[in-house]
């Protein structure tokens, strides 16, 4: 009863309409003095086809209703079958509807595949954050006099694995920006080499840096971030020897002595989780930090490559040229 209610509703002013049309008719007759009994005739045959007439249009408009809360209750990407009628009209709003829902359907894909992507990410950044907490217990719980600089080189990978959930929040999210100015390389560089002193005393590792006096334009956090990646990294994987910071015809090289890659894994480690033969080998990789680093430096426009061989080292080499000069 109330789709008929609503259906008068909609049709009240045509309703009116005709009413109003009738009352013409019945005046104009009366005006000129004709003969009542053909504006009756007329009136009832006219008042009969459009009964009929009313009959069928909410009969259509009962079925269009029917099948649009079809469409409002469907929950894939099922055949649409709404408005299946033949005018013009009809077939116009076939094809913006299914244009609608397939739009509605790869918004759901995306969000679904977004979902599942980050869900990766954090299982992958929980077991990888966890190493460091569980190393420090162990030596608080075993230690009677605990070696500080152990402590605060743990407590640096948890400040670095901090760093890197905050990246990859931040660069996925809409609102997401960057501060481009002019900064110098040596202050990022140097800055970079506090936070990782200890870690390198600890480890006996030799530091060299080059001063490199040069100015970039760039995003000074994001840089920065990029740098305590690779040096961490570099870190990670060298036990003995030494790493270089310096800078040739016009490319950052961070290069240390560590295991190395093997060949076959380096076409693939700028993807995100992959770990590679090192990673196998180590508990405390996750293939996180690489993948952040590529997508930052593309933000930024600038190129990145990776030579390394096995027991020899590795180099990484940042382009700083940024040919595309998209901040001039």
């Amino acid at each position: 009863m109330s789709l008929f209610i609503n259906y008068i509703k909609d049709k009240i002013k045509s309703i009116i309409l005709s009413v109003f049309i009738l009352v013409i008719f019945f005046l104009v007759y009366r005006l000129y003095e004709i003969n009542m009994e053909a504006f009756l005739y007329a009136s009832v045959l006219s008042i009969s086809i459009g009964f009929i007439i009313f009959i069928i249009s909410f009969l259509r408009y009962k079925n269009y209703i029917e099948e649009l809360n079809l469409l409002k209750n469907m929950e894939n990407n099922d055949e649409i079958n709404i408005l299946n009628k033949n005018d013009k009209i009809s077939k116009e709003y076939k094809i913006i509807l299914k244009k609608l829902n397939d739009k509605i359907y790869k918004t759901e894909l995306k969000y679904k595949d977004e979902i599942k992507n980050q869900e990766e990410f954090f299982i992958m950044w929980t077991h990888q954050v966890k190493l460091p907490i569980t190393a420090i217990k162990i030596l608080l719980d075993t230690e009677e006099n605990v070696d500080k600089s152990i402590i605060k080189s743990q407590l640096n990978r948890i400040d670095q694995y901090t760093k890197m959930v905050l990246a990859y929040i931040r660069l996925n999210s809409e609102n997401f920006d960057f501060l481009i100015e002019k900064i110098n390389l040596d202050n990022i560089i140097k800055n970079v080499i506090k936070n990782f002193k200890t870690e390198f005393i600890y480890k006996n590792i030799k530091l060299n840096f080059s001063k490199t006096d040069l100015d970039i334009v760039t995003d000074k956090k994001w840089f920065e971030f990029v740098i305590e990646q690779i040096l961490s990294n570099s870190l990670k994987y060298t036990n003995e020897g030494s790493i270089d910071i310096f800078v040739e015809n016009g490319i950052l090289k961070i290069k240390d002595s560590g295991i190395g890659i093997n060949k076959s894994d380096l076409p693939r480690i700028f993807e995100k989780g992959y770990t590679g033969y090192n990673g196998r080998k180590n508990e405390d990789s996750s293939g996180l930090g690489l993948y952040l680093i590529s997508n930052v430096l593309k933000k930024l426009h600038f190129n990145i490559w990776i030579e390394s061989e096995v027991k020899i080292g590795t180099i990484v080499n940042i382009d700083l040229s940024q040919k595309d000069k998209i901040f001039e």
